[in-house]
């Protein structure tokens, strides 16, 4: 029940447009807690699977709470054909600034309860909006009711874009020796401003960062490549290399492959990025590697 703590001024704006339901879980010795759920609040208990989907097809909005993250529900929604309102983080929430994240062995950032339907999805399926700005919940829910969405699940997530992959992964990949494997062909090489990553500057770029291509931007002729002219190169250990520092043009490559980073970023550095483009609706392949 934590989702629901602190979320009754959200609820109540949402409430003043339909009704409210919910799947919380209770047992004969446990109630949901009344100060947590508005009485307003249809609550189903748990449901099969076929319960819920029933449910989802009767369904307009499916409303995220911030929690879990980056769940399967708000895909399930989608897929019968719902809105998402998506909660924004503001900040993005990480290691340095969530509980939740803290002791985790990642540096990733999100920037909503379900960044892959933010990034990947969008409008007119996923609305990702700043929950605690009631104007802007206000006006992205009075424009979901005000229109329609048929079911959708992205070409990833169906049993032909499953084998599509397994099948490029078996054709593609040599398991018994290193194989270059997306190609070098679909490198993209760009660098990142001062203080971004290279997953937000790849996907600033239309692209995704591919960490498989780390290795090959780890030398000199990388930095020479984008027109970098290092007065420095150094070795070190950390998440934001290969990058440089443009007022002095030092220039740092990564000492330990284990740390090569996609989401890795230094306020003083601008990092050298592994784009690629990949294809619509499959982002694990690149365009032409399938």
């Amino acid at each position: 029940l934590d989702m629901w703590e602190n979320k009754r001024d959200f609820l109540d704006l949402i409430s003043e447009f339909g009704e409210i339901h919910a799947t919380i879980g209770t047992t004969k010795n446990t109630k949901a807690d009344p100060s947590l759920i508005p009485p307003y609040v249809e609550n189903h208990g748990v449901l099969d699977g076929n319960g819920i989907q029933t449910l989802l097809r009767e369904t307009k909005i499916f409303v995220g709470l911030g929690f879990p993250y980056e769940g399967p529900a708000p895909l399930e929604a989608i897929a019968n054909g719902c809105f998402f309102l998506n909660p924004k983080f503001i900040p993005p929430l990480s290691r340095l600034n969530s509980r939740f994240f803290e002791k985790k062995p990642t540096l990733r950032a999100l920037t909503s309860q379900h960044p892959y339907a933010e990034i990947f999805i969008g409008k007119p399926h996923v609305y990702t909006v700043d929950v605690a700005d009631f104007d802007q919940v206000r006006a992205a829910v009075k424009e979901m009711i005000a229109s329609s969405v048929k079911p959708f699940i992205p070409y990833e997530l169906t049993y032909a874009g499953l084998l599509e992959r397994i099948s490029a992964y078996l054709a593609n990949q040599d398991f018994c020796s290193k194989s270059n494997w997306p190609p070098l062909s679909a490198l993209e090489t760009v660098y990142s401003k001062p203080g971004q990553s290279c997953r937000d500057i790849c996907l600033e770029s239309g692209m995704v960062c591919e960490p498989e291509y780390f290795p090959h931007l780890n030398t000199k002729e990388s930095f020479e490549k984008i027109n970098v002219q290092c007065s420095k190169v150094s070795s070190e250990l950390s998440v934001a290399v290969p990058s440089f520092e443009k007022s002095e043009w030092n220039c740092y490559t990564q000492a330990e492959p284990m740390l090569f980073s996609c989401v890795g970023e230094a306020e003083d550095r601008l990092r050298i990025c592994p784009c690629r483009k990949y294809k619509e609706g499959q982002i694990a392949l690149c365009l032409d590697c399938g």
